[in-house]
């Protein structure tokens, strides 16, 4: 607890006296939070540069193949090879294909997860700091009147540190 108030000081009515220490809790959540996000930004960075390498040879693979498949099906229709070497083409371009098109799939997949993630975070933290506020708020203690705080007592009290403070009202009380 923090005291803004000492013995023999003056208080008006609604001054705060002192604050418990609620909203560290909630500071510290944030904090981890951001950790995290900074976590899966540099993560989706390192996903990105491994990823988009493999789609860039993944489409290379497929254009070679895609074009050796052209040139074996024209060798083909003028019968220079055979239909069992063209259909084996196909199967390789098909299968370039195929694998761009799963990595294309899992760099987007990955990319909405992380997305996701961070804005889950992102709006944790939102909740945390309005939750940090409110914590704030109720951790002032505030004088009830006008008068000089005479005494702050701290007693133990069910493992709890019970606080009283004690003011002496120096304007008589309203009739």
């Amino acid at each position: 607890m923090q005291f803004y108030k000492a013995r023999g000081d003056s208080v008006r009515e609604k001054d705060v006296i002192a604050k418990k220490d609620l909203a560290q809790f909630f500071q510290d959540l944030i904090i981890l939070n951001e950790g995290k996000i900074q976590s899966l930004e540099a993560q989706k960075i390192a996903f990105l540069a491994e990823v988009d390498q493999k789609i860039a040879n993944a489409e290379q693979a497929a254009r070679i193949d895609s074009t050796e498949n052209a040139q074996r099906a024209e060798l083909s229709k003028g019968g220079y090879t055979s239909d069992g070497v063209l259909a084996v083409s196909q199967l390789k371009w098909q299968k370039s294909r195929t694998s761009l098109m799963q990595l294309l799939a899992s760099r987007s997949a990955t990319m909405s997860k992380a997305t996701l993630e961070i804005r889950k975070l992102v709006l944790a933290n939102r909740q945390l700091k309005s939750k940090a506020i409110a914590a704030e708020k109720q951790s002032e203690v505030c004088s009830t009147v006008n008068g000089v705080l005479i005494d702050i007592r701290q007693v133990l009290h069910n493992n709890k540190t019970q606080v009283t403070f004690i003011i002496k009202r120096t304007t008589p009380p309203p009739r």
